[in-house]
């Protein structure tokens, strides 16, 4: 017959309840409640990260005293008054109050929302190479039209810029 004995019977020692675990026990029940009662003063309590809503950039904040702030990115010292909401229990996923759309905490974007950005990114340059290719066509037009005139009173005398393609994006700019 075999019979194991418990770690307390083998040592032949009582364990003694360590007075400093119950002192520390009720020094974190109190620091849990202290931190629902700044929590409901509108106070930041660094339980977790701040957020940025990776679409329209409506961001956290804690000003210098402690409050929790949710700013627009053109002013970030003023609050909206807008909190973002958890969805479901995880606390990783959150509801941007501004545009209304989920996104993963700490503002990370997904592999989805990188793709998507840079479809845009894409069409925004193809969209703006085909302006300056309109400007240019403009700046055609009225050298046509000078030339045509055989007057130079007619057209007011504006020098236009010569438009260049960047090396970095291989796009025309004709501001410089």
């Amino acid at each position: 017959m075999n019979i194991k004995k418990s770690p307390k019977a083998v040592s032949g020692k009582k364990r003694r309840a360590d007075p400093n675990l119950e002192r520390i026990m009720e020094l974190a029940r109190e620091i849990v409640k202290l931190k629902e009662i700044c929590r409901g003063q509108g106070m930041f309590v660094d339980d977790r990260e701040l957020l940025e809503c990776p679409y329209c950039w409506l961001a956290e904040s804690v000003d210098i005293n402690g409050f929790h702030l949710v700013t627009l990115p053109l002013d970030r010292k003023k609050d909206t008054g807008l909190r973002f909401a958890q969805i479901g229990r995880s606390g990783r996923r959150w509801r941007c109050p501004n545009c209304g759309r989920g996104f993963r905490g700490g503002g990370e974007i997904g592999a989805d929302k990188h793709a998507s950005l840079k479809t845009k990114l894409k069409k925004l340059q193809v969209e703006s190479a085909c302006h300056d290719i309109q400007i240019q066509a403009l700046y055609e037009v009225i050298r046509l039209l000078r030339e045509a005139s055989g007057s130079v009173t007619m057209l007011p005398a504006i020098t236009y810029p010569q438009p260049h393609t960047t090396k970095r994006t291989g796009i025309i700019d004709i501001a410089k």
